[in-house]
């Protein structure tokens, strides 16, 4: 009996210490996995932020290109309303210049008329 009793315990040790190593070998593998999926995870925040990063830059340069297209825009209204006011201007200067002369004819004909009457 004693043999037996002997045996039984050393058959628990030999137990516990394999359900140790199996315990040890999950908390092991766990960590692993753990410390796999924080690698994983820290990776991605970097793509993360580098593709935030490129996101914002492309804004920026989106929203200057906008603003370099406005600007050009108006510039370029800036030219066309010139072009415009120029020609009013000249069509007034031209039909001032063109009543001028008519008045002139007129004032040099009533001279001629003025003249003929006194001589």
């Amino acid at each position: 009996w004693l043999a037996a009793v002997g045996q039984l315990k050393q058959q628990r040790v030999i137990v516990k210490r394999v359900l140790a190593k199996i315990s040890q070998r999950m908390m092991l593998s766990s960590f692993n996995a753990w410390l796999a999926t924080v690698g994983q995870l820290r990776h991605q925040r970097v793509i993360v932020r580098r593709v935030l990063a490129k996101v914002s830059q492309r804004a920026m340069s989106s929203a200057f290109f906008l603003w370099l297209a406005n600007f050009e825009e108006a510039k370029q209204q800036r030219v066309i309303v010139r072009r415009v006011l120029a020609r009013v201007s000249q069509r007034a200067m031209a039909s001032a210049f063109i009543r001028w002369e008519g008045n002139w004819q007129h004032l040099r004909s009533q001279r001629r008329k003025l003249q003929a009457c006194l001589t």
